[in-house]
């Protein structure tokens, strides 16, 4: 047998080993969620029952949008129990009619909209134009929040989400849960329960058995844990990479389950294509990048 052949064989036999090895984690996952959800959920209460009633900290949510401007999520989701926060549209839309809908939204909400000269660096490039520059360092904010635009916070989610990191110190991402419920044809109804399952289920799992990562959508960010890992490395996948980096500076990534954020399933085919393509392209770019780090890293062997 050529040597080439040998060499495809064997890469052949580790990917497809990888792959065999990661279902059997998913089906255990499961399996293990459902017989201790309850004991798990249980771990969860010295955390909600955090008092915050006397927390001040300076909150900003930034609202990330690029052609996909959504302004009644966006008034649902501003609509918080906790008062100290400031609001900002992060807008990378090229479409005239989508920047002429943010604008109207921001003026008659009294809403700040940032626009950057350029695109590069994808959303991490968006969001971090406005999160380092001097303006937004001298507003002494604690906290980042990151929304989508097709996303609607519940009223109590910074409230929420603000204990846990007062309930652990070393926590610098909190990631909400989420369901996907406003469903406007078949297609969506009839895959969406995919998203509905595997939030609960494999984020808990993770949060106590593996590593926990920020999805990039309904999370809080701690200011120092943001700074510390250099902002969002300017990739595809920057909440997964931003993950990694908190996690080489001390800080660990929460799953909050109690706080559940409503989102959209793909309306079609071509929009559940378009977003895995996006996946693929953002976990092989991660794997080029990060594997070295990863390796180097002080995680744990189970993370």
């Amino acid at each position: 047998m050529r040597i080439g052949a040998r060499i495809l064989l064997t890469f052949n036999g580790v990917f497809i080993s990888y792959f065999w090895l990661n279902g059997v984690k998913d089906f255990i996952y499961v399996v293990w969620y459902y017989l201790f959800r309850r004991k798990l959920h249980a771990r969860y209460y010295s955390v909600i029952n955090t008092d915050v009633s006397g927390a001040d900290d300076k909150i900003l949510m930034a609202y990330c949008t690029c052609n996909d401007f959504d302004g009644e999520s966006l008034k649902k989701s501003i609509k918080q129990s906790y008062r100290n926060f400031d609001v900002v549209i992060l807008d990378d839309s090229t479409s005239e009619e989508y920047k002429e809908k943010v604008n109207e939204f921001a003026l008659a909400h009294g809403i700040k909209v940032v626009r950057r000269p350029n695109r590069d660096g994808f959303k991490a490039g968006n969001i971090n134009h406005y999160f380092m520059s001097e303006e937004c360092k001298s507003k002494g904010y604690g906290y980042y929040v990151i929304l989508d635009s097709d996303e609607i916070l519940p009223p109590d989610y910074v409230a929420e989400s603000l204990k846990y990191f007062y309930a652990r110190k070393n926590v610098g991402i909190v990631q909400a849960n989420h369901v996907s419920d406003r469903n406007r044809n078949f297609f969506m109804k009839l895959f969406h329960v995919g998203v509905n399952s595997h939030w609960p289920t494999y984020q808990t799992m993770k949060h106590f058995y593996g590593f926990s990562t920020m999805l990039g959508h309904g999370a809080m960010l701690k200011k120092e844990c943001y700074e510390e890992a250099g902002g969002f490395p300017p990739l595809v996948a920057e909440d997964l990479c931003l993950s990694i980096e908190a996690r080489g500076k001390g800080y660990l990534v929460a799953f909050a389950p109690n706080i559940i954020c409503r989102e959209e399933y793909p309306i079609d085919y071509v929009a559940f294509k378009k977003r895995h393509s996006k996946w693929t392209q953002g976990n092989l770019e991660f794997i080029k990048k990060y594997t070295g780090k990863i390796a180097r890293s002080k995680m744990k062997w189970f993370e």
